[in-house]
Order: structure tokens, then C-alpha cells, then sequence
């Protein structure tokens, strides 16, 4: 379930040391699904989860981490194995590995994940910008099945 909340005086994040909301603020999250932990991450995809209404500030927030929304999508502003690096308007979500020093951007989930999960249920294996998959198909549209061995085809089954 979603919540929205104005904030009327400025109290520090509880998610985050660095993060402080202020008055004007409003914030959208849901309840975390830990067992552990009773609280609300930030969370909204139809719009800022948290915004105000004197500075025009806009930050968007899916499942706690931050993304930058662009034309295309959601692209993730920390590096984090869990989460899609971009998530698109239509659903297709991206997992991938990046680096600032090196100015790169690849394909990449680990533990025999889909790096890329299309919207209508395709799927897609990816290893350090190659795709790649041992123990079955690398790519897999709709009935038809495409093997790769570090960005090799090897063979296809439909």
C-alpha cells in the first residue's frame, strides 16, 4: 500500500544520514517488506517520491534507491547489484555494472539472473557485457531458446 505524507517541519530522514525533509515536503513510500524492520522506504513510479512545493525540488524513489528519470526511463544512481540499472517506461528492467573512472556501462547480474527482463516476459543473460549463460539459454523470446558462451551463439531450439 502507498502512502503520501506532508511534512510541516523539518526532521531528519530516517533513511539516510544525509537526506533531511523539509517543510513542504511531500513524501510517497510504502511499508518495507522486512520482518525486521516497520518502516517506509521511499517509493512512487507515477511521479516524485519526494518533492516540494517552495523549491521545486523532484527526486525519484523506487523500492528506497534513487533514480534519475529520463526520456527513456528510471536509471539508477548508485551501483547496486539488487535493483535494475534502468528501468524503461514500459516495464523492461535492466541490470547492468558501471563505472564513473573508467566511463563504462555493461550488461551484467550475477547467480544465473536475467540481466535484462522485457516487459512481455522475455528474458536475457548477461556476464560482464557479454551474454552468456551456462546452464541454459542466454536469450529467450516468446517459444524460441538462443545459447551463448561469452557473447558466442552457439545454438538455437524453437
Amino acid at each position: 500500500m502507498h502512502m503520501m505524507y506532508r511534512i510541516h517541519k523539518t526532521i531528519p530522514s530516517p533513511n539516510s544520514m544525509f537526506v533531511h525533509y523539509q517543510i513542504g515536503d511531500e513524501i510517497w513510500g510504502k511499508n518495507r517488506k522486512d520482518k525486521f524492520q516497520k518502516s517506509m522506504i521511499m517509493h512512487r513510479t507515477k511521479g516524485p517520491a519526494k518533492s516540494n512545493e517552495f523549491s521545486k525540488d523532484f527526486h525519484w524513489y523506487i523500492d528506497g534507491f534513487i533514480y534519475l528519470k529520463m526520456d527513456y526511463g528510471f536509471l539508477l544512481i548508485t551501483n547496486s547489484s539488487y535493483t535494475p540499472k534502468i528501468i524503461y517506461y514500459n516495464g523492461t528492467k535492466e541490470w547492468a555494472i558501471s563505472s564513473e573512472k573508467r566511463n563504462y556501462f555493461k550488461l551484467h547480474r550475477d547467480g544465473d539472473l536475467p540481466a535484462v527482463e522485457y516487459s512481455n516476459g522475455d528474458l536475457e543473460y548477461w556476464l560482464y557485457g557479454k551474454r552468456h549463460r551456462l546452464d541454459g539459454p542466454a536469450v529467450i523470446i516468446g517459444d524460441k531458446q538462443y545459447w551463448f558462451k561469452d557473447g558466442e551463439f552457439v545454438k538455437c531450439i524453437t
